[in-house]
């Protein structure tokens, strides 16, 4: 209450004053020059004010002051970045430069691509020249077939890297502006993320082109992993139509059927015809695949994975066994 009735009171005082003020009073009883006087000390009161107004504004902004440094070192930049971020621009004498003049890539394979595993003597040692008395699910059915596809994904890998790198270093970096460290090393990891992801998908897509034929297709593969061939002789079709040519009765019909994995202790019947990828956990077995009694099988062997297509146990599997050394014993 009592701030209310002071601000009211200086209200009428600043009223009074501004309605009676008369600093250029020279005593005439004119009523037209006092009603002057009284304007001209409103106006001067009007422009001091805006004066001291004008003043406090200026002296309390900001002034841009535009300075030019000729070809700055890197120590004289890096200063001036510090002190002015947000406005200082530093124009280039070359709009442009290849990644490859300040970035070197060193890519890294995996060991198994500078190994013996990959070696044609090691492939030559492992393959089965006669796998007609082995079964399609045994590991040494297909584990030189997987070491060649491991060696032409080295060889595959190592090519597009390298055409990738060379892509890389020849592509460039266009800018007018200096950038900074942190802009420039983010322009660079979004350009090696997206080398990363062209070279990715140049050594999938063959892979998945092929892989999807050959289910699409039900092709055979070599090693009669996934299905096998059959004639008649098989008894799995009727009323089949033979010629005679001469000398000797022959059959026309030819057929396939899926083979069918089933897991341990399950009774889960997998159909390569039907799923298309059977994993099964490698294994040897020591019976011909004539033979139907009893089933003789060693320990599992750790990190192989059998599956209907060769391309599918590479992916599957890891290497763990090949780096166990009673676990090589086994399979040489």
């Amino acid at each position: 209450m009592f701030i209310q009735l002071l601000l009211q009171s200086f209200y009428k005082i600043v009223c009074n004053k501004w309605n009676t003020g008369n600093i250029f009073d020279s005593r005439s009883l004119d009523p037209l020059v006092i009603r002057r006087e009284i304007l001209s000390t409103r106006l001067y009161i009007v422009l001091i004010i805006s004066l001291i107004i004008l003043t406090t504004y200026t002296s309390l902004s900001n002034r841009i002051e535009n300075k030019t440094v000729i070809s700055p070192s890197q120590s004289i930049y890096e200063n001036l970045q510090q002190k002015y971020a947000n406005s200082l621009q530093c124009s280039c004498t070359k709009i442009s430069i290849p990644y490859g003049s300040f970035v070197k890539i060193v890519p890294l394979f995996h060991q198994v691509c500078s190994s013996d595993f990959i070696s044609q003597q090691w492939i030559n040692s492992i393959f089965q020249t006669n796998s007609t008395f082995i079964w399609p699910i045994d590991v040494r059915t297909s584990l030189s077939a997987m070491w060649q596809l491991i060696r032409t994904f080295c060889q595959s890998s190592i090519n597009i890297t390298t055409d990738a790198m060379n892509q890389f270093d020849n592509s460039l970096l266009i800018n007018t502006m200096l950038l900074t460290e942190e802009l420039l090393e983010a322009k660079v990891q979004a350009a090696l993320y997206l080398l990363r992801q062209t070279a990715s998908s140049t050594l999938i897509q063959p892979m998945t082109i092929a892989h999807k034929v050959t289910q699409a297709n039900q092709l055979v593969t070599g090693l009669l992993t996934n299905y096998v061939a059959v004639t008649d002789n098989f008894g799995l079709a009727q009323h089949i139509p033979t010629y005679d040519i001469g000398y000797m009765n022959v059959s026309l019909y030819a057929g396939t059927f899926g083979n069918k994995y089933i897991l341990e202790n399950s009774t889960l019947v997998c159909s390569c015809q039907n799923n298309g990828s059977c994993p099964l956990p490698g294994n040897l077995y020591l019976y011909k695949t004539f033979e139907t009694f009893g089933v003789y099988d060693l320990k599992t062997l750790s990190g192989i994975i059998l599956d209907c297509l060769p391309s599918q146990m590479t992916l599957s599997s890891s290497l763990e066994c090949f780096y166990n050394q009673s676990c090589l014993n086994i399979l040489l």
